[in-house]
């Protein structure tokens, strides 16, 4: 048995060094939170989804005071109006607030899918960035280092990743960073 065994590894011996020498690149990480985060371009998206977002806010708060304030003025007039009548005015409003809601909370929909598009976009911005980065320091394949389990500090290349970004992408505005 353990002849065979032996036997087993010294003809899997071969294939294990070319196994070794094909992979012999390094494998990198970068933190692409951080780089999303930290690169200029990924601040200008941020600011821009942010005031996006502030503003949806704004208008929100807005057509509440609005909504309590028509509320308010409809509760006044219940009770010299027939029941009936009141009903009628009742419904328009919920119907109103309903329509409202919806609208609002589709624009919040629609922000949310917009920073997943911003995402989107500068990663694939960044590929080619990351590509020349990758062959710089030799290695084969980045990894997002938050789906690698263990690796040394060594092989994070998230911030070269960030000023090298930075410098071919700038903010996104159309020219690089100085």
């Amino acid at each position: 048995m353990r002849t065979a065994i032996m036997a087993l590894f010294l003809a899997l011996a071969p294939v294990a060094g070319a196994f070794a020498q094909a992979t012999s690149g390094a494998v990198l990480t970068v933190d692409m939170d951080r780089l999303l985060r930290e690169t200029a371009i990924g601040k200008a998206a941020a600011l821009r989804l942010e005031n996006e977002t502030k503003a949806l806010q704004t208008e929100n708060r807005r057509i509440d005071a609005e909504l309590e304030a028509e509320e308010k003025a409809l509760t006044a007039r219940r009770s010299s109006l027939p029941a009936e009548d009141f009903r009628t005015l009742a419904e328009a409003f919920d119907a109103k607030v309903e329509k409202l809601r919806g609208e609002q909370d589709a624009k919040g929909r629609s922000l949310t899918e917009a920073r997943e598009v911003e995402r989107q976009k500068i990663l694939e911005a960044a590929v080619p960035v990351l590509a020349d980065l990758l062959a710089q320091k030799g290695g084969d394949v980045i990894l997002d280092k938050n789906t690698v389990i263990l690796s040394f500090d060594r092989n994070d290349v998230t911030d070269a990743a960030i000023l090298a970004i930075d410098a071919a992408l700038g903010d996104g505005s159309g020219a690089p960073s100085p």
